[in-house]
């Protein structure tokens, strides 16, 4: 896991569980720092059982390993965290979810414990993202292959640095700003640079969050124990996505109160433009590159979204 003060709603997960167990289940977290593996490892590193459980974006980090799950991250693919959690509570997720999802879990023998939406994302540098000129010459922290894309789209230049090495990066002008949500970079200090003082709330959001657990371990677990991993997290889904909404509102207060940053959301005509080109440059190029069911399972949601903007 990242850091206690990135994703607090992950732990207040495992501290549920805990504490429904009775004292029977202890949790040993690692955080970032305290574990000597990559995130795109994880996949990897939890089917070894180095750990008995990871959690991660799993799009993000382990598309290297699976490109079909880069769905669920494709930059601008979903316009806010309430369309990809109605898609994923739907009778439509079902057969995507064995097509994305379950395959992968089995294949790399771990079982699904929680998932929430990752929320919306931002970009933070000196300046907002108006236009096509906004990011012209800025360099914008960027971590995936497709985040790349996004960002050259967008006719910004893309730096690739791990989430440990972008606070230096800033100090010392190797970055002009990056994008992902808000909470995590206050977390990080991240606003305390000087001039990363403008945030822009784009209109999209980011897929999956999970934590899962190597089956081998689940399956050692009693069956009482096993339901109540299960039960924590039918009981605590919702709630947890509406913690980290409020997490990132929190942090932007904080950041506009602390560091007098500004906020204001990308323009939606600009927004549509730009969803519309990240097509084009980004999702139609993966479901080619990927092959197999990827543009058929692009297309599916491609269709969701259409008639879910129309309600």
């Amino acid at each position: 896991m990242h850091a206690p003060d990135v994703e607090p709603w992950n732990e207040e997960y495992l501290w549920a569980v805990e504490e429904a167990s009775g004292g029977q289940i202890k949790i040993n977290i690692l955080w970032a720092g305290e574990h000597p593996y990559k995130w795109a490892d994880m996949l990897a590193v939890c089917r070894a059982r180095l750990v008995d459980g990871v959690s991660s974006q799993l799009s993000l980090y382990t598309s290297a390993t699976e490109p079909i799950v880069a769905l669920l991250d494709l930059p601008f693919i979903w316009t806010s965290p309430d369309e990809f959690w109605d898609l994923y509570n739907s009778d439509e997720f079902a057969d995507l979810r064995e097509a994305l999802l379950n395959s992968i879990w089995e294949k790399w023998n771990q079982v699904e414990l929680v998932s929430v939406a990752a929320g919306v994302y931002v970009f933070t540098a000196d300046r907002f993202v108006e236009d096509w000129d906004s990011l012209k010459g800025v360099r914008i922290r960027s971590y995936t292959k497709e985040f790349d894309k996004m960002i050259q789209t967008l006719n910004g230049t893309p730096v690739s640095l791990s989430w440990g090495d972008v606070y230096p990066a800033l100090q010392r002008d190797i970055v002009d700003g990056w994008v992902t949500n808000i909470a995590a970079p206050y977390g990080a200090g991240w606003y305390e640079i000087e001039g990363m003082n403008r945030t822009t709330v784009a209109n999209f959001a980011l897929g999956l969050y999970s934590t899962t657990i190597n089956k081998d371990a689940w399956d050692e677990l009693p069956p009482d124990l096993q339901e109540v991993f299960r039960k924590v997290a039918a009981d605590q889904s919702e709630m947890l996505l509406g913690v980290m909404l409020q997490d990132n509102k929190d942090a932007l207060w904080l950041a506009m109160k602390e560091y007098d940053v500004r906020f204001a959301f990308m323009p939606p005509a600009f927004g549509e433009e730009a969803r519309s080109a990240m097509k084009h440059s980004i999702w139609d190029p993966w479901a080619q590159e990927v092959g197999g069911e990827a543009a058929e399972l692009l297309q599916r949601v491609e269709e969701f979204h259409a008639e879910w903007i129309k309600r």
